[in-house]
């Protein structure tokens, strides 16, 4: 057996090789200008990374987000990780870089402390501990966590949590914590669960406090066990047993209540405003339990989950963007070897390592285990998180233990049971489990690559176990570089093998390049666009980026490009373009945007976690619009049509009906006009015949001649949709097909005018009081030149800014930041708010909705003009010539304080989600600042209990323990351990196999 010096050096040297195989994994990413730009990490990630790294540069906390929801909560957001230690190293960097040097950071931390869990905690070799941190820290599920640096914060400090407990002093009563030892490993402790709450993963939090109450338990049962070497079940019947239990289980929450209370004291300041948050979030109340058990593991997906392979696309294999979730191989080396570690001798570790792999097998499995749905009814905070397949972390961590027990087993020389001189009840289950390994590998239909990957890993396994009589150990190191080369070749279908160009991320698009050539902070975007369109420089791009990318990187520049182009959540908070739209996923978006956008969209089409873009079919009601601060709505031309070389734009639409019968348009092009081009359909005239006049097109040129043209059914119009009963005119004219395969069309046609005429403005005048126009479409065509132009179909006034790839119409109707309401009402129920508020009939320039309080307008009418419009603070100079109230287009959330003209006022809810504050005649200096009291408090209670830590850690037994009183305290089972004290690092016996 080597000495400490010895002992040490092994140490090193495996945290050395740990940190070379991190980094030759990660080299792609860390030692070029290469990132990632797909999925969560360009759409959620970069954006609050980047504008939390520019905030906290200037030298103040991002409070809240302009940019998304309509304003949002940002330092609320755990995810934002702005009291995260770790995080503030990489404030310098550009977010995407950033990201990627501590996703490696947290990677190394995660081997380390896994290695040293199994050298120090479980008493295990070097080589065998060696194996542990590779597996933990290059598995596939840690690995696909290279887009979620949120949920890469939380992984290795679960190892850490276990390695503490292992190493936990002996304690008896609340005095014994006060003695140095305890309270040294107490501060270690609360310093381990405070970082975990920090990272600002709330569900990763939970499954790792969940993880680790499991090991403690199963830990104290298998301390019962050994003092009491009887069957289980007769144990249990044992008063004696039970009573060792209990007080194994006592000594636990002696342990960590205080260690998670101070926890949860530690990290106030983040975790105050977070429960704030939840308060408000549409999470509160826990998720459906559809959307709870999102991304379940299925069964027979297992194949994919725990074996590598090789050269696959593994998003089409397993037919999903999230597929990451589901992978967890630790290579094929891995799995033998942890198989091999359920016969090492320790009978107490392997139980609890395979209990710990087969239970969070079952937990990821989520939907398609009918424990789930127990637990999800029944334990406390189960139901406030999705993504069931998170629990593989557990599975890998105990499949990490079991292969460094499994290696040790090798190392020690110790022989292999064999399957002839096992009895039945052995064989059985073998045989079991190499037919169910042999099927889910079927089931996965392996490529040619994974087949050969496959069957030299297990020839080379083959051959060291049947040779370790000669190899000896080297068979066994052996074993441990073709590990790292199979976790290595995995990787290969992971984003980390497959970044792209940082043009993918920083380069400008035309689109959010318009928007921002306005220099309108005040405006919000709504973007509606799909990318199911080609970009216009999609050939440049496979030339420029075609020669050093993969075609998966290729196809992240191109998805990439299009995101930008349209404005994906979340990329208005990376161009710092201000949107009504927004990805959450956390705690947002809160429940009042998630109802506001029932104005736009029916309940049972609303995503919870926003992304409105995915949902919203057409433009929608651009009054509601207005009143949201959306200045520019951004679509694509994907449902818009040429006809006889001419472009119709069909992003909106007007109908003519007997209350609103005519529609005037505007601005038109100053070219001569030949013809006007309409994209209409008749509703309720089927049965009118062919030539019957249903509306008239009224053009009148710049020097007043006025032109009419009839609109007839069957000629220049027919009935829309395809089943109308008794249809009495043609239909079989030119047409383009509604949108999203809905049952019925659109004619087009064409009304010539006598000579050409620069037109001043187009009128479109309906007939026949009982039918309805709806007009989708007009383009004003130059017959002899071939010039066109085509305009949007609104009464609304729309006027589109920009057309290329996708087109931008901007809201020249948009309502101020601030505005003067005259009038106002009550309206407490949130439903009866919805229904006015889509009346038509409603204006929100004269009447606003409050949530509670009284009415206090008095029809005052005036102005505002906002004098400072930054995150946390707005200044209004409003004016108003009777009291009225200033309506202000910011999502309404505790935490937001006003004052007019240096007295304080009250911030009301109004039109559901936007602010109100009341103003009386005259002129007002109106000041909105945010300052949640959640926030001030929790920092006065994380920096209290820092120095009561920094107390506890360094002061001497004699000053904190002067007052405790005299005598023996009672001894606990934990005591009667050991009877040299708290454990430490040192203490007990090590395999002398390894060192």
């Amino acid at each position: 057996m080597r000495g400490p010096t010895g002992d040490r050096r092994r140490d090193f040297l495996a945290l050395v090789v740990m940190a070379v195989a991190v980094l030759l994994l990660y080299g792609k990413v860390f030692f070029t200008n290469l990132v990632p730009a797909a999925g969560d990490f360009l759409y959620y990630f970069v954006p609050y990374w980047d504008y939390v790294n520019e905030t906290l540069r200037a030298g103040r906390l991002p409070l809240w987000n302009p940019y998304l929801f309509a304003g949002a909560p940002l330092l609320a957001n755990p995810q934002a990780q702005v009291f995260y230690p770790l995080r503030w190293l990489f404030i310098p960097f550009a977010a995407e870089k950033g990201i990627l040097y501590f996703a490696a950071l947290h990677a190394w931390l995660a081997g380390v402390f896994t290695y040293i869990l199994a050298r120090r905690g479980l008493r295990l070799g070097s080589v065998g501990s060696l194996v542990a941190g590779l597996i933990f820290a290059l598995n596939g599920w840690v690995t696909g966590l290279l887009p979620h640096p949120v949920q890469w914060a939380a992984v290795p400090w679960l190892p850490a949590a276990l390695l503490l407990w292992e190493m936990r002093p002996a304690v008896g009563s609340w005095h014994d914590l006060l003695q140095r030892p305890a309270r040294r490993w107490l501060v270690a402790m609360t310093a381990v669960w405070t970082l975990t709450l920090l990272a600002g993963h709330t569900q990763m939090f939970y499954n790792q406090a969940v993880i680790f109450a499991a090991w403690a338990l199963l830990s104290a049962l298998s301390g019962a066990g050994r003092r009491y070497p009887v069957a289980f079940l007769q144990g249990l019947r044992t008063a004696e047993f039970r009573r060792h239990v209990l007080a194994e289980v006592r000594a636990l929450l002696l342990l960590m209540v205080p260690v998670f209370a101070l926890a949860l004291l530690a990290a106030a300041c983040q975790v105050l405003p977070t429960l704030e948050l939840t308060r408000y979030s549409y999470r509160s109340g826990g998720l459906p339990f559809r959307d709870h058990a999102a991304l379940s593991l299925p069964p027979w997906q297992l194949g994919f989950s725990l074996l590598p392979h090789y050269g696959r696309d593994m998003g089409q294999a397993l037919a999903s963007d999230a597929y990451s979730e589901w992978l967890a191989y630790v290579g094929l080396v891995g799995l033998v070897l942890a198989l091999v570690g359920l016969a090492h001798r320790s009978r107490q570790i392997r139980l609890r390592l395979a209990v710990l792999t087969l239970g969070g097998t079952l937990l990821a499995m989520g939907a398609y285990n009918p424990l789930n749905y127990l637990l999800y009814r029944l334990v406390p905070g189960w139901s406030l998180f999705r993504v069931p397949a998170r629990w593989l972390e557990a599975v890998v961590l105990g499949l990490a233990l079991l292969g460094a027990l499994g290696t040790e087993h090798l190392y020690a020389g110790r022989p292999l049971p064999r399957v002839r001189d096992m009895p039945l009840r052995g064989r059985l289950p073998v045989g079991v489990g190499i037919t169910l390994a042999l099927i889910l590998a079927a089931t996965t239909r392996p490529n040619a690559a994974t087949l050969a990957g496959w069957a030299l890993t297990l020839l080379i396994l083959a051959g060291v176990l049947a040779a370790r009589a000669r190899l000896r150990r080297w068979g066994v190191i052996l074993l441990v570089g073709v590990l790292w080369l199979e976790l290595y070749a995995a990787s290969w279908a992971l984003p980390v093998q497959h970044p792209t160009a940082p043009q993918a991320i920083r380069s400008w698009r035309t689109a959010p390049a318009r928007i921002a050539a306005e220099n309108r902070p005040e405006c919000r975007t709504l973007s509606l666009s799909t990318l199911t369109y080609d970009p216009g420089d999609l050939s440049d791009l496979r030339l420029i980026y075609g020669s050093f990318l993969d075609r998966q990187a290729l196809d992240e520049v191109i998805v990439a490009t299009k995101s930008k182009e349209i404005l994906a959540p979340n990329l208005g908070l990376l161009f710092r373009l201000p949107s009504l739209d927004g990805f959450g996923g956390g705690v947002l978006p809160t429940r009042l945007f998630v109802r506001s956008m029932e104005l736009f969209l029916p309940p049972e089409r609303l995503v919870a976690d926003g992304r409105l873009r995915e949902q919203l079919h057409e433009v929608p009601d651009a009054r509601l619009l207005s009143l949201l601060g959306v200045c520019y709505v951004i679509a694509d031309k994907t449902f818009d049509v040429w006809h006889d070389d001419v472009y119709y734009d069909l992003a909106f639409g007007e109908f003519l009906t007997s209350s609103r019968p005519e529609l005037t348009l505007s601005a038109l092009p100053a070219f001569p006009v030949t013809s006007v081009g309409l994209v209409t359909y008749l509703d309720g005239g089927a049965d009118l015949p062919d030539g019957t006049p249903v509306a008239e097109l009224v053009a009148e040129s710049r020097q007043g001649e006025i032109i009419r043209r009839p609109i007839r059914a069957g000629m220049e119009t027919a009935a829309g949709p395809d089943h109308s009963p008794g249809l009495a005119h043609t239909r079989d004219l030119p047409h383009v097909r509604w949108r999203f395969n809905a049952p019925g069309q659109d004619t087009i046609a064409a009304l010539p005018l006598p000579t050409p005429m620069r037109l001043a403005r187009i009128s479109l005048r309906l007939l026949d009081p009982d039918v309805r126009l709806f007009v989708r479409g007009l383009a004003l065509q130059d017959g002899i030149s071939g010039a066109h132009a085509t305009i949007p179909v609104s009464r609304h006034p729309w006027r589109r800014i920009h057309s290329g790839d996708v087109k931008i119409y901007r809201n020249d109707g948009v309502m101020a930041v601030a505005s003067v309401i005259p009038f106002g009402e009550v309206s407490p129920d949130d439903g009866a708010t919805l229904a006015t508020l889509r009346d038509p009939a409603f204006d929100p320039r004269e009447r606003v909705l409050l949530a509670d309080g009284p009415v206090v307008a008095e029809g005052g009418r005036g102005d505002a003009t906002v004098e400072v419009l930054s995150p946390e603070h707005i200044r209004v100079r409003a004016r108003a010539n009777a009291a009225a109230i200033l309506l202000v287009a910011n999502a309404w959330y505790p935490g937001w304080h006003a004052t007019v003209d240096g007295e304080p006022a009250v911030v009301r809810r109004a039109d559901l989600l936007l602010q109100a504050i009341a103003i009386p005649a005259g002129q007002h200096e109106v000041d909105l600042r945010f300052v949640p009291v959640s926030l001030l408090l929790g920092e006065v209670l994380s920096l209290l209990t820092l120095v009561l830590l920094i107390l506890l850690f360094f002061w001497r037994d004699g000053a904190v323990l002067s007052w405790r009183r005299r005598g023996d305290t009672p001894r606990s089972a934990t005591q009667e351990r050991t009877s040299s004290g708290p454990r430490t690092a040192k203490s007990g016996p090590r395999s002398s196999s390894q060192g």
